[in-house]
């Protein structure tokens, strides 16, 4: 545990040791600083650029919010000549690195107030020399740059509150579209159901089907097993009238003696027959047969 406590004793005062080493070298390659202009400064155009840093960054200049340019890969430092800024307005100025982009990256803001300053080594003020700008002139940039600034925050309040409605919209809609979905799904259930009592119904009806069939085929088969009737007959009492009453026969045949081949000609001739006592059945096959 001892050993433990002193290894990071070590670890931590070589970190400190390493960070006030490499401070101003190795946090400003991660951390790059705009030193000039500074941060809301009102300046004469041309504008001098500084940052601390890599000696090599990209920079981009906007203006208003709105518009923007690409200067470039500059080096620090460097002058935005006159003709890059239009005008007096808000400004803004971004560098960042050419090999990392916006991982290393630094931004400031400042105004312009429309004068041009004389080129550099000609008419450069000296540290504590007054300002030929008046103050009159940098209130009226500052108030055109907040005007600006004001007119950007309504354009966005403007778009956010259409993105706002659009919004409302799409969640309308998506709340009908969710409805109809939420009935297409019951209706399909619904088929579902339906479609599930047909089969079982029509599977019944198969079932059904198939033991008529074999019923069916059972009494084929049975039928098939019948001797076909080929002689009819009745009962008759020849004398009724007599006491006792004669002993009743069977008559197959006609007065002819043509014998009862189907049941149409046995009926035929029992109906006008006033000694029948039953109805025509079968007797069996024929004689000789």
């Amino acid at each position: 545990m001892l050993r433990l406590v002193r290894l990071a004793a070590i670890v931590f005062l070589a970190v400190v040791a390493a960070d006030l080493l490499f401070r101003a070298s190795l946090l400003r390659l991660v951390r790059p600083v705009i030193v000039s202009p500074a941060d809301g400064e009102v300046v004469a155009a041309p504008v001098r650029v500084r940052w601390e840093g890599p000696r090599q960054m990209r920079v981009t200049l906007r203006h208003a919010g709105r518009d923007k340019w690409d200067l470039g890969v500059r080096e620090s430092p460097f002058l935005i000549p006159a003709e890059d800024l239009r005008g007096r307005g808000l400004y803004s100025i971004e560098v960042r690195s050419p090999t990392f982009g916006d991982w290393v990256s630094a931004q400031r803001s400042f105004s312009t107030d429309g004068s041009v300053e004389a080129p550099e080594g000609k008419g450069e003020r000296q540290a504590g020399e007054p300002r030929s700008d008046d103050v009159g002139s940098k209130l009226a940039a500052l108030e055109e740059s907040l005007q600006e600034m004001r007119d950007a925050q309504e354009d966005s309040h403007d778009e956010n509150t259409n993105l706002y409605e659009e919004n409302a919209a799409i969640r309308e809609e998506n709340a009908i579209l969710t409805e109809e979905l939420q009935q297409v799904s019951e209706s399909e259930q619904r088929a579902l159901g339906q479609l599930a009592a047909l089969q079982q119904e029509y599977a019944r009806l198969v079932e059904e089907h198939r033991l008529m069939l074999l019923e069916l085929s059972q009494l084929r088969s049975r039928l098939d097993t019948i001797v076909p009737c080929s002689v009819w007959g009745y009962f008759s009492y020849p004398r009724p009238r007599t006491i006792p009453p004669t002993r009743r026969v069977v008559v197959v045949s006609d007065a002819q003696g043509e014998v009862f081949r189907t049941q149409n000609i046995c009926e035929r001739v029992r109906r006008r027959d006033s000694t029948s006592a039953s109805v025509c059945f079968c007797v069996g096959s024929s004689f000789g047969e």
